[in-house]
């Protein structure tokens, strides 16, 4: 891929673009020894980028789809509603276009994407399953903000622990292995 084809694509998403820039100051301004403080500034720029990647992805896939639903014909828009996903990078969210087709509702970034409103990622539900057996609900959403940067609400926590497929994990984790 030539230089050009890189700053073109780069140029179709501004905020990969800035995050990028941003990782290139850090090469470049980065002092001659490994620091703590230095590793911990690292880590949030890729935290940031990764968040930066989703969202970008998320916003070009509800344009494909409103695209492909309006090509289809025969529905009428009904305004916008907000959509946003815990991830292991952070929230993502967008305004998601809603249609109408006779009495049915269609929210068409939803169903391609098969994401929900305030749902997680299975990432996230994995980051989540390997902290709860052994602590606490609240010592669960300490560690995720202490060591991996993300917020969660202690129900969310609680819900992913307490679903049948985290359940049947969580079981088959603590079964010893002679």
């Amino acid at each position: 891929m030539s230089d050009r084809e890189i700053e073109a694509r780069l140029n179709a998403y501004p905020l990969i673009k800035q995050r990028l820039t941003e990782l290139l100051t850090f090469i470049e301004n980065a002092s001659d020894e490994v620091t703590p403080a230095m590793e911990l500034q690292l880590d949030k720029a890729l935290r940031l980028l990764g968040r930066a990647a989703l969202q970008s992805w998320a916003e070009r896939q509800n344009q494909r789809t409103e695209q492909v639903i309006r090509a289809r014909g025969q529905v009428c828009r009904e305004g916008y509603k907000k959509l946003y996903w815990h991830t292991s990078f952070g929230i993502i969210g967008i305004d998601e276009p809603q249609y109408r087709s006779g009495t049915q509702r269609i929210r068409p970034f939803a169903q391609s994407a098969k994401v929900r409103n305030r749902s997680c990622s299975s990432a996230l539900e994995r980051r989540v399953l390997d902290l709860g057996p052994d602590r606490s609900l609240s010592q669960v959403v300490r560690a995720l903000a202490d060591r991996d940067q993300i917020v969660l609400s202690v129900s969310t926590v609680r819900r992913i622990l307490q679903s049948s497929p985290a359940r049947s994990l969580v079981k088959i984790r603590n079964v010893s292995v002679p």
